[in-house]
This record gives structure tokens, sequence and C-alpha cells, in this order.
């Protein structure tokens, strides 16, 4: 089972890129810039060359996402510079079909408006994700939920950079339980498919959204923030 993603430098040091604006509002040049160099370091190379071996049949899949000031060409890069330098398929026909715009949105917000996806899913193929960060882990697990609820296997994912806690994007036991604890299994389930999160599939949740969904008192409570944060969207 897929454990912990793949990050290849910090949020910092991606963002502090002099191409990083550029490349993360629609300038494919500046996308190449940025992930190029950020992709030649020694322990970056080991990472995705690992990567490689571990899955040779694997297809590659970024993100393709609208951002406030344009369309992010940085999974995309990404996507075809691993692909230059292992061979590793892509395929660029599985794009998100619902813009959200969540960049520098709090965590509220990103757990009640989800990016949704559409194309072609080769049932059975092994798939690898692509992102440039991670911030709760929702973009890369809706997009592994549409994936495998379409018969493909989700077997690693890889951002350039990621936030606390966000590269664990399973449930550690503790928090498991925590959430579980306080919102019973049918509880939890009626709250994601209210708001459509994950199709109301509670193994997708991160454990950056479960600690989201515990920070509130009570589940009514965690219900109000994500309708509230959900109507900022259309106001």
């Amino acid at each position: 089972m897929l454990q912990t993603i793949i990050q290849l430098t910090s949020i910092t040091k991606m963002k502090n890129h002099p191409d990083y604006f550029n490349a993360k509002s629609g300038d494919t040049n500046a996308a190449y810039k940025l992930v190029n160099d950020i992709i030649q370091g020694e322990k970056q190379q080991i990472k995705i060359l690992k990567l490689a071996a571990d899955y040779p049949d694997a297809i590659l899949v970024g993100v393709h996402a609208q951002e406030a000031y344009g369309i992010n060409k940085i999974p995309e890069t990404m996507a075809q510079l691993i692909h230059k330098a292992t061979g590793l398929k892509i395929d660029a026909n599985i794009v998100q079909s619902v813009k959200v715009m969540r960049t520098n949105s709090n965590s509220f917000y990103r757990l009640a408006n989800r990016p949704k996806f559409s194309g072609e899913i080769q049932s059975g193929s092994q798939y690898i994700l692509i992102d440039d960060v991670i911030t709760c882990g929702g973009t890369l697990s809706e997009l592994r939920c549409f994936i495998e609820s379409n018969g493909g296997i989700v077997v690693q994912m890889l951002t350039l950079s990621a936030s606390k806690f966000s590269t664990n994007i399973n449930l550690s036991e503790k928090t498991k339980f925590k959430l579980l604890g306080k919102y019973d299994i049918m509880n939890l389930r009626s709250i994601l498919k209210e708001f459509d999160i994950y199709g109301g599939n509670e193994r997708y949740i991160t454990e950056s959204e479960a600690r989201i969904l515990t920070s509130a008192r009570t589940i009514n409570a965690a219900r109000d923030r994500i309708a509230q944060a959900r109507q900022i969207r259309y106001t």
C-alpha cells in the first residue's frame, strides 16, 4: 500500500526559485527551468531513478490545475522531464475537470472545495501521480480515488515540495483512532457524501485532512465549517 509521498525539495527552496511564480502562472519555459534545476540534484536523481526501477511499467500523470493566475505548468513539466530521464510513459489525457483555485487557501476551504478529474483509465495499469506541492493532500488523493475507482492502481506519488504531515498520505493509526473515536464511521461517510469528498469513501482521507476534521469540536461544527468554506467560493 502507498504510504509516503516522494518529496524532492522544500517549499522554501521551490518558492525562492526565480522562475517559480511564472511557472505556477502558466509559463512553460519558466516551469522547465524551475523543475530542471531541482531534479538535477544528486539526491533528486537517485529518487527519480529508483522510482523508475521500482515501477518500470507505471504511467506518469501530472495534475493539470487552474491556479489564480493561470494554468500551473509545473506538474506537467515534471512528468515530461521524468519521462525524458527514465522512459516512463505519460498520460496527459487525465485532466482536472473541476477547478477550485485552492492556492493559498485555508484548510477548511481545501477540504470543502474538491478538484475532480476526467479521462480514460487503463484498468489494471500502475500510475505515478505528480504535483508541484502537497498541502493537505486532497488534490492527489482525489486523483488517486478517481483512478482507482476506474480500475487503475496508484503505486506512488511525487511532488517537488510538501508541507508538514502531508507526505504521510495515509492515516496514522493514532490519527485514525482519534478520527473514528470522534465521528463514528456512518457519520463520517455522511459528511463525505454530502460534500462529495472522495465520493464518500473514507479510505482516501489523508493524514492532514483527518487532522482538520478532528480539530472541529463536534461533527456538526465540522459540517458547518465545511459548508461555510464552500459558500465562500460562490460569493
